[in-house]
């Protein structure tokens, strides 16, 4: 796969992470809410008052886990690390459609200079790739599901490569 569709691919799989660890931020934090308000603390002045104090308590310990686990786990920073690689990757993508549509609109550019500019561009393209966080694998089975035409973006079906490989 050229490196325009390459850098489509991988564009698409971070911002699909992003959009995942999105979901479970906001889940965990709704959870531990909710559940922190039904619990209402060790006290037991919430939802279910002193009627059920151990209840209570086991909301409110579900509540802190939940808490604790958000903070452990750290999702929005997950969202924000994917979100920019993506838009990274984006950039990537467009300034090698541009290197393709300059080789194309200057049939007689010496081919040494176009070089220069595609091996510039691919050391940047690995410098992009050790700065982003690694792609969950079933994030990037999502996306491997479509092939991407290079200048139409369209999906074309399933792919059937085995053996696939991340950046």
């Amino acid at each position: 796969m050229e490196i325009e569709g390459r850098c489509r691919k991988v564009r698409d799989a971070h911002f699909e992470a992003a959009r995942m660890w999105d979901q479970v931020y906001f889940g965990l934090g709704l959870a531990a809410v909710l559940i922190g308000v039904i619990g209402g603390g060790a006290t037991g002045s919430g939802v279910l008052g002193q009627s059920y104090p151990a209840l209570a308590a086991l909301f409110a310990s579900i509540s802190g886990i939940l808490a604790a686990t958000t903070a452990f786990l750290k999702p929005s920073e997950h969202t924000e690390a994917h979100k920019r690689a993506g838009d990274l990757w984006a950039s990537m993508r467009d300034r090698a459609a541009d290197l393709y549509a300059l080789e194309l609109e200057m049939p007689g550019a010496k081919d040494d200079e176009l070089k220069a500019k595609f091996e510039a561009l691919l050391k940047e393209k690995d410098k992009i790739s050790a700065e982003s966080p690694v792609i969950p694998t079933w994030d990037w089975d999502r996306v491997d599901r479509w092939t991407y035409t290079p200048t139409l973006g369209a999906k074309e079906g399933p792919s059937t490569r085995k053996g696939k490989r991340r950046p």
